[in-house]
């Protein structure tokens, strides 16, 4: 090694692996079993620190962020069970499902198109309703996948048990007949929050390979703002942190790049 040369730095895995070690020298153990449950507890209390890289999370916290049931974070986050109606009431996905669910129940049954989607003088009329009126570019839509916004909302509300197909007929279910009739209360409102960041696969809007980190970690970057964006933020640093506490949504991105050739 030159005078200049710099042994390399350990991972993160090499640097676990020697604390491991470590910690073992400092015990003594009956046989292999005894030593593995040392191993587990050991792993288990370094995982509850809380990390700087995750802003205070402990690495528990944050695996569970990525793979649990939102009712399984509320020492993390908590969301707000008794909000009024007006508090979501203006918000464009709920806005567009009001009105999906209301124009389908005046005209249920809508029979679906040969190839099982909206038929088209409904999607043009739910695709005009949706667009933003802002946009200086508008065209005439010719397919249900044209409309992104309607595609998805389609999917989505299917999934929340809204929305039916049944013998080729699109009609709402009982479910989705009561929204329309009684009012889309905070539980509809979680319902459309669960179903769209935990079920719904983002990468079908753009038809590009699925970011598995930046939709799994949507409650990181929740928090992320509450810690980061009391105050304005330059985007790119908060884009930062993101990706220091999840360097593989960089892996991930560079991975689609190498798909694409422009």
């Amino acid at each position: 090694m030159g005078k200049n040369d710099q042994p390399d730095e350990k991972g993160p895995a090499e640097q676990l692996i020697e604390e491991i070690r470590e910690a073992l020298d400092t015990g003594e153990f009956d046989s292999p079993e005894e030593a593995q449950q040392f191993i587990d507890r050991f792993m288990e209390n370094k995982n509850r620190v809380p990390q700087l890289d995750f802003l205070g999370l402990s690495s528990e916290q944050v695996h569970r962020m990525l793979h649990h049931p939102l009712e399984d974070l509320t020492d993390i986050i908590r969301f707000n069970h008794n909000l009024e109606a007006g508090a979501f009431q203006d918000i464009p996905i709920v806005k567009n499902t009001l009105f999906f669910l209301a124009r389908l129940k005046d005209l249920e049954p809508l029979r679906a198109t040969g190839k099982g989607n909206l038929p088209l003088a409904f999607v043009r009329e739910l695709h005009d309703q949706f667009l933003n009126p802002s946009r200086r570019f508008q065209f005439r839509i010719r397919s249900e996948e044209e409309s992104i916004t309607v595609n998805t909302l389609r999917h989505v509300l299917r999934m929340c048990g809204w929305l039916k197909k049944e013998k080729n007929y699109f009609s709402l279910t009982k479910k989705g007949r009561s929204i329309v009739e009684r009012g889309f209360s905070e539980a509809h409102f979680f319902t459309l929050l669960q179903v769209f960041t935990r079920r719904f696969n983002w990468a079908f809007q753009d038809r590009y390979p699925s970011l598995w980190i930046i939709q799994g970690g949507f409650i990181f970057s929740l928090y992320l703002l509450h810690r980061k964006a009391q105050r304005f933020i330059d985007a790119e640093e908060l884009g930062d942190y993101f990706i220091k506490a999840f360097p593989r949504a960089l892996s991930e991105a560079e991975g689609i790049s190498l798909l694409f050739h422009f």
